[in-house]
This record gives structure tokens, sequence and C-alpha cells, in this order.
């Protein structure tokens, strides 16, 4: 599982080889407790309660897809709505509005 601490919210991209992945999706969960993990690349500990699976079935679409999801986590105004966010219904409009 890689870790990462973006400017505005500590977070987890669990991910998968895209050979594996059969339809392309994007799962968010949100824990109750942080969960500690190691951050991508320097292997410290972190903690989050965000989670963002990426099912990605074509290589070539994952880095813009990780681009892309980088730049939103860099948003504060994203980052606010999605931690505000109360409902399965709200995360997801808020990701379909952004990533449209």
């Amino acid at each position: 599982m890689t870790g990462l601490i973006t400017k505005f919210l500590p977070i987890a991209l669990p991910h998968a080889d895209p050979e594996n992945v059969n339809k392309a999706f994007i799962a968010v969960a949100r824990n109750n407790q942080e969960i500690p993990m190691l951050q991508m690349g320097s292997n410290e500990e972190m903690r989050t309660k965000y989670f963002f699976f990426l099912g990605i079935t074509d290589s070539l679409h994952q880095v813009i897809l990780l681009q892309k999801f980088m730049q939103l986590l860099q948003d504060k105004e994203f980052v606010d709505k999605l931690v505000s966010a109360n409902s399965v219904d709200e995360v997801y409009s808020l990701l379909d509005e952004y990533f449209d």
C-alpha cells in the first residue's frame, strides 16, 4: 500500500497492476480511526483515515489519473469538501464533478 502525505491530507493509494483489473474504478474509503502505514519513498510511518483504491486497466492512463488525483489533493477546496462529505452520495458527486 502506498501512503502519501499531501499538502492538506495524508492518504493511502492501494492499487493493483492493470493486468489484474477487469474494469476501471476508483473506490474511496474513510475509516473512523487513523491506520498506520509507511510513506511511499521514505518508508517513514504515517497515519491516515482516507483510502483511494485505484483500479486502472491501462498503464498509460495510470500516470494521467495519478497526476489528476495529486492535483486535486493540492486543492484545498476539494479536500475540504471531501473531508466534510457525510454520505456516499456526497463523495460520489464530488468525484464525479472533479473527474468529469
